[in-house]
């Protein structure tokens, strides 16, 4: 009988865990992984927050103007163990960063959304992507997402 509510209880305890695991996002279903953008700018705020670390760049689009662009990275855990230090994400750092841009607004889920930077104007909602590796101006390579690599380093 002890074994047997051992057992159950083992049991239930494995399907609670799995639950939040499903409820997380896709970042193939948010992220056009088959093109990359790369962005160049100096790092003007960082957010050591769950579910993503977001870095706020401030980068020339291509007409010369200034833009903000966020940067989602892995979750602060994951990312630090992957080496992410945060003194090298200084204020005012300027970093060149690979990335996956989103998909179309009416692909992206409502989470998406909140990240939006102008104040509620869809058009500018392009201003967030899915960042891979990020180098440093002094030529370090950071792992900081899971979008695209410079090709120096592996993830994992």
């Amino acid at each position: 009988m002890r074994s047997l509510v051992t057992l159950f209880m083992l049991l239930a305890a494995v399907v609670l865990m799995t639950v939040p695991a499903t409820a997380h996002h896709s970042t193939a279903g948010e992220f056009d992984m088959s093109k990359q953008v790369t962005l160049e700018g100096e790092i003007v705020r960082v957010e050591w927050i769950n579910p993503h670390v977001l870095m706020h760049l401030q980068a020339k689009n291509a007409k010369g103007e200034s833009e903000e662009w966020i940067l989602q990275g892995f979750a602060p855990g994951p990312a630090i163990g992957r080496g992410l230090k945060r003194e090298k994400l200084a204020l005012g750092t300027h970093i060149t960063v690979l990335g996956y841009p989103p998909r179309p607004a009416q692909a992206m889920n409502a989470r998406t959304s909140v990240y939006n930077i102008a104040g509620g104007d869809p058009s500018k909602s392009s201003h967030i992507i899915e960042a891979g590796e990020i180098k440093l101006s002094n030529g370090d390579i950071q792992i900081f997402g899971r979008g695209p690599g410079f090709g120096t380093s592996s993830k994992k």
